[in-house]
């Protein structure tokens, strides 16, 4: 009898041990379906305590640790996500959707080679999956290897016909410029993903971006149309149609998308400057200004906005304005605040915005006047001084300031030497700016503000002369130029205004950064001197972005000029360019005999003979306007005549 008792306690007891991870299962999963609602609802925090009680209770339980990996995910803890992707797979080696969603996690992180591994484990587990491929195409997207993503988003489509996301990325990919650039093949991929999916607006907004780039500009405000009917609160087919009705100079339509778009979206700040800009083109200034101190309220960064609004100020309201004043006090501090970090283009352009708003403030003034005597310009420091005076009779600091700058004046040149700079033949290389053509825009006119902006800090420099805006846009509007397109255009606009150089751009605008596309064109020679690409994110992007691009022309346009006085005994030379022109010590200058000139037959341009190299000087001492330099080739300096020969760096 004791035998048979023990072992019926020794069986129930069997029994009971393998019913254990069945009960710790029931047990689990109550608490894994209440967080797998709280993961659809993007309750994360509740979610990721309750797969963690889950777990307390079952610490087998794959699914609930692959959950709380989605959840970490959610939050963006990609660390603790990655923790609970691995220990999912410590329980089932071959468990697809970790190993497919780890993937996605080191794409997340830039780990693209981990996450290609990750995949390709997917791959083998499960080969008729098409999310991996999907998600390899994505990658190999990324990675610009365009096609193995072609390749791979195929593979979706011959697993699911109806896979729409593949169906938009092919047609996606075929608008990259290169070597798989295919409008057409874009469109029917497009059309494909429609089919699929009619209620995603987006494949709408890709045709029409379509449509918009060949110019049939009807059919794209149509599928904008179409886009916004299935997703009414969809700011940014709001915004692409607003921009099409801007260009078709259809206002009463553009102010009511924009209107639309301000009121889903009120922090968001183009749409207000938009409006205003709608405002300021119909006159209505007032209703303008509102707008504008709408947006600087939403972003006090808004370039455009602060630009227009004071453009606004200065037209209408009088000197004694107190808006005057308070935009004035703005661009000061913003000098200063350049002035410090030794910006000094910067400062510059902002302590004259600032004199500008305000002439009659003797504090700008003087703060001006301290950067021109900080650069070395004591004539145009001298006249900035006298108006701080006579603005401000009993300002002793600025009569102590005036004493000083004729003492260094005098001592800057010998008498001479001033004779000889009043004889200097102007110097430097005649540049056409002629627009940076917006590719993707936010903020209306943003183009023409960028080049306002260039073409302002580039005037500062001597060696650049920059031809007027007035001149080109007659130009164009006479010769019937809608826009400049090709080499050929720059040539034909080039030689027509008589430009030696041409700058051709492009700008990208998004929420919170301009990239800038730059071109320098030779005009005579029709070749491109330099090609970059620029980006900011300040919060003073576009006046910075404007500086970069200064930057960029001062060096990689010849500086030429010339020779203005030879001193024979000392082997010597005076040349017309300075700090002024950014000529430091040691800067060597090619000297060059120049050619005569003679048409061309063939072409009828006019051409030059072959400038002859004679010899290299080398700066000894750059000061303002000149400097003065050494003869580095030891017979030159007898060759040498004023104003005879041309200097290149």
């Amino acid at each position: 009898m004791r035998k048979q008792i023990f072992f019926l306690i020794l069986l129930l007891m069997l029994i009971s041990l393998f019913q254990v991870p069945s009960l710790l299962a029931t047990g689990a999963i109550g608490y894994l379906q209440r967080a797998n609602e709280y993961l659809k609802e993007k309750k994360y925090s509740l979610a990721i305590n309750e797969y963690k009680t889950a777990l307390k209770i079952n610490p087998y339980y794959k699914e609930a640790y692959y959950q709380l990996a989605l959840a970490y995910f959610g939050k963006n803890n990609l660390t603790k996500a990655e923790e609970n992707f691995k220990e999912a797979i410590k329980l089932d080696q071959y468990y697809f959707d970790a190993h497919n969603d780890l993937g996605l996690l080191y794409e997340e992180q830039g780990k693209l080679e981990e996450a290609l591994k990750k995949y390709d484990q997917a791959k083998e587990i499960a080969p008729g999956n098409p999310k991996v491929y999907y998600n390899l195409g994505s990658l190999y997207h990324k990675k610009n290897d365009l096609k193995k993503a072609i390749v791979n988003y195929i593979k979706v489509l011959k697993i699911d016909p109806q896979h729409a996301l593949s169906y938009l990325n092919l047609g996606s990919l075929f608008l990259i410029e290169g070597k798989y650039y295919d409008p057409d093949k874009a469109m029917a991929y497009y059309q494909k993903a429609l089919l699929c999916d009619p209620a995603n607006s987006l494949i709408n907004i890709n045709i029409a971006s379509i449509y918009y780039k060949q110019g049939l500009i009807d059919k794209a405000i149509k599928e904008y149309q179409k886009a916004i009917e299935k997703s009414p609160q969809d700011v940014y087919s709001l915004a692409a149609l607003a921009a099409i009705y801007m260009e078709k100079q259809n206002y009463n339509l553009a102010l009511f998308l924009y209107k639309k778009i301000a009121e889903i979206e009120p922090e968001n700040f183009i749409s207000w400057y938009n409006l205003g800009f709608i405002y300021e083109v119909e006159k209505k200034y007032p209703q303008a200004l509102d707008y504008y101190k709408i947006a600087l309220q939403v972003n006090p960064y808004d370039e455009l906005a602060l630009y227009h609004l004071e453009n606004i100020i200065l037209k209408n309201e009088d000197i004694s304005s107190p808006l005057r004043s308070e935009y004035a006090q703005r661009h000061l501090n913003l000098g200063q605040y350049y002035l410090k970090k030794q910006q000094v283009a910067l400062a510059k352009y902002e302590f004259k915005r600032s004199i500008k708003l305000y002439p009659q403030n003797p504090v700008n003034r003087f703060a001006y006047c301290k950067l021109l005597k900080y650069k070395g310009c004591f004539p145009e420091a001298i006249e900035e001084i006298k108006k701080v005076i006579e603005l401000d009779p009993n300002n002793i600091k600025a009569k102590d300031n005036l004493e000083k700058l004729f003492y260094l004046r005098s001592r800057l040149l010998s008498e001479k030497e001033k004779i000889d700079l009043l004889l200097t033949p102007s110097s430097g290389t005649t540049i056409l700016i002629i627009s940076f053509k917006p590719k993707k825009i936010f903020h209306q006119d943003i183009d023409h503000y960028l080049t306002y902006l260039a073409t302002t800090l580039l005037k500062e420099f001597p060696q650049i002369e920059i031809l007027d805006r007035d001149k080109l846009n007659e130009f164009l509007k006479n010769q019937k130029f809608k826009e400049v397109k090709d080499i050929e255009d720059i040539s034909k606009v080039g030689q027509a205004l008589k430009a030696q150089v041409v700058l051709w751009g492009e700008a990208t605008e998004e929420i919170d950064e301009i990239k800038v596309s730059i071109n320098l064109v030779d005009v005579e020679n029709l070749t491109s001197i330099s090609r970059i690409d620029l980006t900011n994110k300040g919060n003073n992007r576009l006046l910075e972005m404007a500086n970069q691009i200064q930057g960029y022309i001062l060096k990689n346009t010849p500086l030429s000029g010339n020779i203005i006085k030879v001193k024979l005994a000392k082997n010597q030379v005076i040349i017309n360019l300075g700090n002024r022109h950014k000529v430091k010590e040691n800067d060597v200058f090619e000297v060059w005999e120049e050619g005569g000139k003679y048409l061309d037959p063939g072409t009828g341009r006019t051409k030059r003979f072959k400038e002859r190299i004679i010899g290299k000087i080398k700066v000894a001492k750059a000061e303002n306007n000149i400097s003065l330099a050494t003869s580095i080739t030891f017979e030159l300096i007898d060759k040498l005549k004023a104003n005879k020969v041309t200097l290149i760096r």
